[in-house]
């Protein structure tokens, strides 16, 4: 099997790491795979064409547009359709503008040979909700984890709350703190923030906000040190940090919406992002509760079990295979 997979000068990091790992099982199992970039003509001596780079709602690379192949674009989801404040603001007209052009170039793109791969079930339905791809073929398949990083350690002792993520309101990272302030100060332990690029803010007590970029190993040692991991995101297509704090046997708190509660199933306590007070009672429930915490960290471990980059790779050349042999 040979595919032309688009190469891009420059990824989105989470990207990158998805394609890579897929691309090296898929070369030890004798995929044949051809990059090209932008300077580059369509390789002809291919089956099909892949693009692995299409994030929030855009449409693979235009060079696709004349061939007859077939293509398979991953899309990882649609959010600036799907997240309200994302149009808001002084800038409503210019996004207005650009989610317009991004669904003219579905409009445009020839769906006839397509297919498309999603990170999750809720991505899936996100994107036929916003883009003209409804009758086109979609297969969710799940991202792994890097498990030589992330891995269980129960000799080391749990001793502070833990949030990851790279700035954005959708991470919610306001309400965590607001959810923090609001435990009794009796009940409380330390929480630690790592959020990249986080705005400036006066100190709070028992809040160590960390704003610069920490290695996987750092976070995966953070992970194995937390009580817990808060994560109610007000919009994931997937969410990585679950699985690898999931892998890393820590209790995880989540959001009830978009694709949370799909990838952590019942390894988790839920709530409603936009609701501090369930935030805040979830955060109690793990702090008072140490069986609690032990069945959500052994529940943890046994889901992150489910996911691992050779099965997502496996997943992927299953789906080429029956692509290829019905071309």
């Amino acid at each position: 099997m040979k595919i032309g997979v688009w190469k891009p000068h420059k990824y989105v990091g989470s990207v990158k790491i998805y394609y890579e790992n897929v691309k090296i099982y898929l070369q030890e199992w004798g995929v044949d795979i051809i990059e090209f970039g932008i300077n580059d003509k369509l390789p002809n001596n291919v089956d099909f064409y892949w693009d692995p780079t299409c994030t929030d709602g855009k449409s693979p690379n235009k060079k696709f547009y004349a061939t007859p192949k077939p293509i398979i674009a991953t899309l990882h989801g649609a959010a600036s359709f799907s997240i309200k404040e994302a149009s808001a603001g002084k800038n409503k007209i210019k996004y207005w503008l650009k989610m317009a052009k991004r669904k003219w170039l579905w409009i445009r793109f020839p769906k006839k040979n397509l297919s498309i791969i999603t990170v999750s079930k809720y991505a899936e339905i996100e994107i036929k909700n916003h883009l003209p791809l409804k009758n086109v073929p979609f297969q969710p398949i799940y991202h792994g984890f890097n498990n030589t990083v992330f891995y269980a350690d129960n000799a080391i002792p749990r001793a502070f709350l833990l949030h990851v993520s790279a700035y954005q309101k959708k991470k919610n990272v306001e309400n965590i703190i607001e959810a923090y302030i609001n435990i009794p100060i009796e009940k409380k332990v330390p929480l630690v923030l790592v959020v990249p690029n986080f705005p400036p803010c006066e100190p709070i007590d028992g809040i160590e906000i960390i704003r610069v970029k920490k290695s996987p190993d750092e976070i995966a040692a953070l992970m194995r040190k937390a009580i817990a991991f808060v994560f109610p995101s007000f919009h994931e297509s997937f969410g990585m940090p679950l699985i690898e704090a999931m892998a890393c046997g820590c209790p995880i708190i989540t959001s009830n919406i978009t694709a949370c509660p799909e990838i952590v199933d019942n390894a988790a306590i839920l709530v409603n992002p936009a609701k501090t007070s369930e935030i805040k009672n979830a955060l109690l429930e793990v702090i008072d509760n140490p069986i609690l915490r032990a069945d959500l960290s052994q529940k943890s471990i046994v889901r992150a079990a489910n996911f691992s980059w050779e099965k997502t790779a496996k997943e992927h050349l299953a789906f080429f295979d029956k692509l290829n042999h019905l071309a």
